[in-house]
């Protein structure tokens, strides 16, 4: 069985690499993907833009990943049990 927070942690290194890889790679990506742009110059850079934006969330996300704390368990049962108790106090 995998464990769940092993498999958070590596998504989220995943991610980490993937977004520092987009980031530093945004230019060449760029010409490859949207052939916006000619050997002299690029006029428009709304494309280098967006990309580095993807690449900062992807490594927004892969942070989150890594530091998010596993959530806590309350105990249902034991609530309900009290509850009970005091609603059966109150009747006798």
């Amino acid at each position: 069985m995998v464990r769940l927070s092993l498999l958070k942690k590596s998504f989220g290194f995943i991610f980490q690499g993937v977004g520092f890889f987009w980031a530093l790679f945004d230019r060449v990506l760029c010409k490859k993907i949207a052939n916006s742009c000619t050997e002299t110059g690029c006029s428009n850079s709304n494309c280098y833009l967006l990309f580095l934006f993807v690449s900062i969330i992807f490594i927004i996300c892969g942070y989150t990943l890594i530091t998010m704390k596993p959530h806590q368990k309350k105990k249902l049962k034991k609530s309900i049990k009290k509850g009970f108790k005091k609603i059966s106090f109150k009747f006798n």
